[in-house]
């Protein structure tokens, strides 16, 4: 019942503020002598426009992340995505609809970044949302009221609407809110200025992450740090709570204890099933898949894993190695020797260094036919 009033809450409180935004629209277009076009042109113009800024917005945070030193992993807006593929960047199309609103995923090199650079990287996407917004403006009012030719209202139209929609991405970003999976640039800036244990459990799931994308092999990771941001986050189901225990899942397949991983494992699984997490689901599923077919022996559980998680954010030779485990206990060992051959083809370009590590021993034991010691549950 709580959830279901917040909902409706959330919604009435979206209605009442898109009510008022499209007001505050029309008055200014009216105000500054915007002409009219006909309503197929506005919503081709909307639409348009939305793209546009949302695509400066998330160049804004990628300037601003190269400009401190961070490397780039992934930009989508919309139905398109950018990717780096080892050292080729590769553009495709983004199948997850939680991803459309934009977002700019790029690595500290440092294991500790400088909250300097933090802020300077969160601040990059309002920063580029408000200087569009003023650039468009400003040319606006220097042609405002002219009355050369349709084609050219329609240009001024164009301009206002994505002076406007830019100015509403810019200030819609720095206020504080967010969900679970997903916050506002000002709800991290917020984070990171007052400090607490929310933002310690970022802070020390980045310095894992970064210590394992630059070539730590996971079970090698430092394991008090590992404990101590397991104790905050173990019942927290943030994005950085849950990275920080899919983590020591990791920590324990690389260490062989695989009863720890899967106990970790299945409390992720119970978590995400209350609430949804595109980023981090599918690797979770597929982990789950990979344990259930290669130590397990279980076929039925590996195969309704596989399913769900083959379409998340999933590197492919992660997919490979679940999916090679489970043709090979289906019987299918020479299908499975093969889809493990293919994720060692790319095993090299994953940004994940130090878990590649662990990935390519496992990968290379399936590409032989072999799979790893059978483990009964405890």
């Amino acid at each position: 019942m709580k959830k279901i009033s917040k909902i409706v809450i959330q919604f009435l409180i979206g209605a009442a503020a898109g009510g008022g935004g499209m007001a505050l629209y029309f008055y200014l277009r009216d105000l500054l002598q915007i002409q009219s076009v006909s309503w197929p042109e506005v919503i081709i113009i909307l639409i348009a426009a939305i793209f546009i800024v949302v695509l400066v917005h998330e160049i804004g945070h990628f300037i601003a992340g190269k400009m401190v030193g961070f490397s780039f992993y992934m930009l989508t807006v919309g139905p398109f995505k950018i990717q780096k593929i080892g050292d080729k960047i590769r553009p495709g199309i983004n199948k997850h609809l939680n991803t459309g609103g934009g977002l700019t995923l790029m690595v500290p090199r440092q294991s500790s970044p400088e909250n300097s650079k933090m802020y300077w990287y969160i601040a990059g996407g309002p920063v580029a949302s408000f200087t569009l917004g003023i650039t468009t403006m400003l040319i606006l009012l220097w042609f405002a009221g002219s009355t050369e030719s349709p084609g050219f209202d329609v240009a001024l139209y164009a301009l206002y609407t994505t002076g406007f929609v830019s100015f509403v991405i810019g200030f819609t970003s720095i206020i504080p809110t967010g969900s679970e999976v997903f916050e506002s640039d000002g709800n991290q800036i917020l984070d990171l200025y007052r400090g607490g244990e929310k933002a310690t459990i970022k802070q020390q799931t980045m310095s894992l992450s970064v210590t394992i994308w630059n070539g730590t092999r996971p079970r090698d990771i430092d394991k008090n740090l590992l404990d101590s941001v397991l104790l905050k986050a173990a019942s927290k189901t943030s994005t950085q709570a849950l990275n920080a225990r899919l983590i020591a899942v990791y920590y324990h397949l690389d260490s062989k204890k695989i009863d720890e991983a899967e106990v970790i494992l299945n409390s992720l699984i119970k978590d995400l099933e209350k609430n949804s997490n595109t980023l981090l689901e599918g690797t979770v599923f597929i982990e789950k898949a990979f344990i259930s077919a290669a130590y397990r022996r279980d076929s039925k559980t590996a195969k309704t894993f596989f399913e769900k998680g083959k379409k998340g954010f999933v590197e492919y030779q992660t997919i490979a190695r679940a999916e090679s485990a489970l043709l090979i206990i289906n019987g299918e060992i020479e299908r499975g020797m093969a889809r493990a051959k293919q994720g060692l083809k790319v095993a090299d370009h994953s940004m994940d260094k130090g878990g590649i590590i662990y990935e390519k021993e496992i990968l290379k034991q399936l590409a032989k036919g072999d799979l790893p010691g059978q483990v009964v549950a405890n």
